[in-house]
């Protein structure tokens, strides 16, 4: 009897082990998806979501401030700046559509100078003068009658500043094949590495100025 309980016993045994090890198994690629999911999820709120302080500085640059005076209302270093601004897709992005923005206000009202200007050549025709046609006339080409004078702003979507710095990456590695979304993925962690990166208290690299400050100081 003692045989035969064991017995009877010893399959039920061998079909938990089994089953726990199925459950395991199918548990593993389970856990793995969520696992890329949350770093999916990671990646995408680090894109798209800014600080107050990264939000002040956009400001600050799109007014046409440096790296260096935005670090210094901001207290903060100026590397930290000129990393967001040079490596952070979602910082670029936001700073380009910033700038898109100005920039339009900017142009409609020169647009809205045009009725003068046409007056003025109107009248300086009758009239001739020295400098007032020669005014009339760059108000005229500066606005370009209506030809966008945006073309200088980037990419407003930080997807697609990731999608450029893999295509350029591409053209270096002279590679022809289409973009993965691993690829996309690493691009995008590593710009947000080094965007996200301390500057070092012994070091202060030189970094690119920016090119749309207005500003006549140096971010040395």
């Amino acid at each position: 009897m003692v045989f035969g309980a064991l017995a009877s016993r010893a399959p039920h045994h061998g079909s938990a082990a089994q089953g726990g090890l199925l459950a395991t198994r199918n548990t593993a690629p389970q856990r793995q998806l969520d696992e890329e999911r949350a770093r999916a999820t990671g990646r995408y709120n680090a894109l798209h979501e800014l600080t107050i302080t990264q939000l002040n500085a956009i400001d600050l640059l799109a007014g046409g401030k440096t790296d260096k005076e935005v670090a210094g209302s901001l207290e903060v270093h100026r590397v930290t700046v000129a990393r967001w601004r040079l490596y952070h897709p979602g910082f670029q992005a936001a700073l380009n559509a910033r700038r898109a923005a100005l920039w339009a206000t900017y142009q409609e009202r020169m647009r809205a100078l045009h009725g003068q200007a046409i007056d003025a050549i109107s009248e300086e025709l009758r009239s001739p003068g020295p400098l007032r046609w020669k005014l009339a006339l760059e108000v005229i080409k500066y606005t370009g009658f209506g030809t966008p004078i945006l073309s200088a702003v980037g990419p407003t979507d930080p997807e697609e500043i990731v999608e450029d710095a893999c295509q350029a990456n591409r053209q270096r590695g002279l590679t022809s094949e289409r973009l993965s979304e691993e690829e996309r993925s690493a691009m995008a962690d590593e710009l947000l590495r080094r965007a996200n990166e301390l500057p070092r208290p012994d070091a202060d690299p030189e970094v690119p100025a920016d090119p749309q400050s207005t500003s006549h100081t140096t971010d040395d």
